[in-house]
């Protein structure tokens, strides 16, 4: 029997009394299923067997990715291919063997991977090999909610330097293994990758950006990782990037506030890499929990914000000297204030 592809997203989310309720959406936010298992006799495997999950795969409140769920999910004979997913839970009850499998299992489809907000993280879950299973990521977000030993470090980083998606990220919290040293080592092999040295080719934009959002964007975010500070950044870095700030409304009490980031980006290839060391900047990469009546690509806050956008006093003109980005023998230059 053929199985029914569903390209939405599918939710895994556990009560107190440890059941594992599973509900299915299609890509537009309906509503197609939803059952709840018992703890002593889940039937997960069986549930999903006739189905070939793509999209978004969440799992969400309480213990909802346990060793006895994400075995299930594991098993030969189920299709899973997603291209996202998020774990948002209870983490207590996950091992790394079970949870490497799982990856090792969508590392075909997978193309971004979330912690956000995990909560009762095992000492050691999270490390570089777990993340190596999954394959080249496009984006990695690693935000626990409560905090532990999180062994990721510059391997995991020089990992994605090699992706190709338009829009790229890794954002991690408290991660002792990220060092200045691994940072100048992912910003050398990106430069080498995409810095062109001369003019863009012809039919290249060649008038400087109006918009962050034309950018084809690596989004670099340490946030509180203890190795990682923008001093000692910019030490390893310095002669590479410049500095950029950001300034915006503060929603809490109105008042304007300015952050400030490095930056590197290469005209002739359209593609700019970014540091920066507060969480709120990778915010609009986070997903929401599926529920009905919400798209798919709604959950994704992917978006590019207008206050994230800026122009350029000299928007409009051709900015010749601007395009140092392209020339490895030109790399001091003013500072841009982004407003």
């Amino acid at each position: 029997m053929p199985k029914k592809e569903r390209n939405g997203s599918v939710l895994f989310k556990s009560n107190d009394a440890g059941q594992l309720t599973v509900v299915l959406f299609d890509d537009r936010g309906c509503k197609i299923n939803e059952t709840t298992l018992a703890s002593d006799e889940i039937a997960l495997s069986e549930l999903l067997r006739l189905i070939c999950i793509k999209g978004l795969m969440f799992f969400g409140e309480g213990l909802s990715a346990t060793d006895e769920v994400l075995d299930q999910l594991s098993k030969a004979w189920l299709t899973i291919r997603p291209k996202m997913v998020v774990f948002s839970g209870d983490l207590s009850k996950t091992s790394q063997d079970s949870l490497r499998a799982f990856l090792v299992k969508v590392e075909p489809s997978i193309k971004r991977l979330h912690f956000e907000g995990v909560e009762n993280t095992p000492d050691s879950l999270l490390s570089d090999d777990l993340i190596y299973a999954a394959g080249r990521l496009d984006g990695l977000i690693v935000v626990p909610w409560t905090l532990r030993n999180i062994n990721i470090g510059d391997e995991t980083l020089m990992s994605m330097v090699d992706t190709d998606h338009t829009s790229s990220y890794f954002f991690v919290t408290e991660c002792l293994g990220i060092t200045p040293g691994g940072i100048r080592a992912f910003v050398e092999k990106w430069m080498k990758k995409w810095m062109k040295t001369g003019k863009p080719k012809a039919g290249a934009k060649s008038t400087f950006y109006e918009l962050r959002s034309d950018w084809d964007l690596f989004e670099l975010t340490l946030c509180e990782c203890a190795n990682v500070t923008q001093a000692t950044v910019e030490a390893a870095c310095g002669a590479i990037f410049k500095k950029e700030w950001i300034t915006e409304v503060d929603r809490r009490d109105g008042e304007m506030n300015s952050r400030m980031y490095f930056a590197v980006q290469c005209r002739s290839s359209n593609r700019r890499l970014e540091i920066h060391f507060d969480a709120e900047s990778s915010r609009l990469h986070y997903v929401d929990e599926p529920r009905p009546n919400v798209a798919l690509n709604d959950l994704i806050n992917d978006v590019w914000d207008s206050e994230m956008d800026y122009e350029d006093d000299d928007a409009g003109e051709d900015d010749d000297d601007g395009d140092f980005y392209d020339d490895e023998d030109d790399m001091n230059y003013p500072e841009i204030y982004m407003l």
